[in-house]
């Protein structure tokens, strides 16, 4: 494989934003999404420590609160990608993002309500547990009809 550590896995990822095509090993997506959780980690620590200090008053209270909103942003398109790179490395359909993020929104409103917001919560969790174990599986052995395995990836055929 090319990239070695996470950070350079994450940045693979985000050069290759906009292709939907092909295949991901683990590596780079875990290397994503834990570089792109961290970041989210800093901008909500960024926000605590700014409306500590008393730039809330300043910025007027919850505008604070982009910040973390233009990080999340700044993932979802590259973050859909490498997920749809990574279920076609285990042979299955890009459409399974769609699904997976569908879920997930009908999961987020449920859990914004009062009634029902156990049932979101617990949904979520899930949700993110399923994509965990899902995302964790061994890359499909060989060329599939998405392409080739990712270079770094042994065949385990051989």
């Amino acid at each position: 494989m090319e990239h070695t550590s996470l950070l350079g896995a994450y940045f693979v990822a985000l050069r290759k934003f906009s292709d939907y095509s092909g295949r991901s090993a683990r590596r780079e997506f875990w290397g994503f999404v834990l570089v792109a959780a961290f970041l989210q980690l800093l901008s909500l620590l960024a926000v605590i420590v700014l409306a500590k200090s008393g730039l809330d008053n300043f910025f007027a209270g919850e505008s604070l609160l982009i910040i973390p909103g233009i990080v999340a942003a700044f993932h979802i398109i590259p973050g859909a990608a490498v997920m749809t790179r990574r279920f076609h490395d285990l042979g299955l359909s890009g459409i399974m993002t769609v699904l997976f993020a569908g879920f997930g929104g009908v999961f987020s409103l449920i859990s914004a309500t009062r009634v029902l917001a156990r049932f979101g919560v617990l949904g979520l969790a899930v949700l993110l547990l399923g994509t965990a174990i899902v995302m964790s599986f061994v890359s499909y052995p060989g060329t599939n009809r998405y392409g080739p395995p990712p270079r770094g990836v042994r065949n385990l055929l051989d």
